[in-house]
């Protein structure tokens, strides 16, 4: 496969990841109804970075392998 195909799995694995963790994190976040949209908004940012840097190095090694 080609480097760019690789790259493209990887990246798109962590973002969607990411996403995903950051979704869960809102919808429960918000049925709480004790913060504020700030709160959440930021919240969602903080652990989107968060899930970012710690799934990285948790899947990137996994797609390459499946990739090769």
């Amino acid at each position: 496969m080609g480097s760019t195909r690789i790259r493209a799995a990887l990246m798109g694995s962590c973002l969607l990841a990411s996403s995903i963790v950051t979704l869960l994190f809102y919808v429960a976040a918000s049925a709480s109804e004790q913060y504020t949209p700030t709160d959440l908004y930021l919240g969602s940012i903080w652990t989107f970075v968060l899930a970012t840097i710690i799934s990285s190095p948790l899947l990137i090694p996994a797609v390459r392998k499946r990739m090769r």
